[in-house]
């Protein structure tokens, strides 16, 4: 595969983008950026405004594909969503950036991280999170 183009043009053409109206916003408005975060506003901003015909604005709890559920955990970013994977008796939780080092912060869920948005909410997401699926149990097959 090349080099990515860094002019703005689509690099999936054919994509289809799930995001929360909050991140759009937040990324696409610099006034809404803090300082720290400018670094990434440029690159943010091309990769979602020639997209946003193909941006499917999701709602927490929302079913965006049959057995993908959308749920909001705010911090990382003022629109983060973890998605829970459901299909027959068997499920998955896609938790993205909701703990940025594995050990750190899942056992330590209340650490706040200086690449999030907005590190108490973070932390709050996660310990939330954590608890839902932390009564969720493994049967082998």
């Amino acid at each position: 595969m090349g080099a990515r183009p860094d002019d703005g043009s689509r690099h999936f053409p054919n994509a289809e983008y799930f995001i929360t109206q909050a991140d759009y916003d937040f990324w696409t408005d610099e006034t809404k950026v803090p300082s720290e975060f400018k670094v990434f506003l440029d690159t943010a901003r091309k990769n979602l405004q020639p997209n946003k015909d193909r941006m499917h604005f999701i709602k927490d709890g929302e079913e965006i594909l049959p057995g993908v559920h959308a749920i909001l955990a705010p911090g990382h970013t003022v629109g983060h969503t973890v998605f829970m994977i459901n299909s027959g008796t068997d499920s998955l939780c896609y938790i993205g950036d909701l703990a940025h080092h594995p050990v750190l912060l899942l056992e330590k869920p209340l650490t706040e991280f200086m690449y999030d948005t907005d590190a108490k909410q973070s932390a709050k997401s996660r310990v939330r999170v954590l608890n839902i699926y932390s009564r969720f149990r493994y049967r082998p097959p």
